[in-house]
Parts: C-alpha cells; structure tokens; sequence
C-alpha cells in the first residue's frame, strides 16, 4: 500500500452507527488513531491513500496500523484490487451485542 494508490469505500450508506456507543466501546480498544480513520472511512467514497494521511497527519505506517486494528475487530475488510483498494466498512456492534 503506498501513499498514491486509489482506494473505493463499499457500505458506506449502510452502516448502522451510534456515536455514543462508538466512542465509548470501541475508542478504548482501537485507540484514536484508528478511531480517526474509521470516522474518515464513513465520509469518502473514492480517492487516494494520500487523502487519509493528509486528513489524519499520519504516516504510511500509522495508518497500515490504524487500518490493520479495524480489520481485525471486523469493523473493514480490505481487498487489494491492484492498482487501488476496495475498502468494505461494517457497522460496529450495538451496545447490547458488544457486551453479549
């Protein structure tokens, strides 16, 4: 993944979010570079990697990191498209099915 790459957001209109419960459940375990990142997810549809780190201040790494914490708590899927990304988002857990 480098800075230049194209990137398409899938689900962005079907995601379930309480904003509440995100911050609370969630910022705690991901951390808020992460955070960030999945906040931006929910607004762009299509650009460059470039977009996130310009947005987010980070470097690649952060933000491989940042994106690495959202996959593996099944919030992104990421699939590699060459010569761009297919970022699929899901909705985080409701209150009730995180704690269950």
């Amino acid at each position: 993944m480098r800075p230049g790459d194209s990137f398409s957001i899938l689900n962005r209109g079907k995601i379930s979010f309480d904003a509440d419960t995100f911050s609370l459940l969630y910022l705690p375990i991901i951390g808020r570079d992460a955070f960030g990142l999945y906040q931006l997810l929910r607004v762009f549809s299509t650009g460059k990697i470039s977009h996130f780190l310009e947005y987010l201040d980070f470097g690649l790494n952060p933000f491989i990191d940042a994106l690495d914490k959202l996959s593996g708590i099944g919030l992104v899927r990421v699939f590699d498209q060459q010569p761009g990304y297919f970022l699929e988002l899901k909705s985080p857990l409701s209150f009730e099915e995180f704690l269950a």
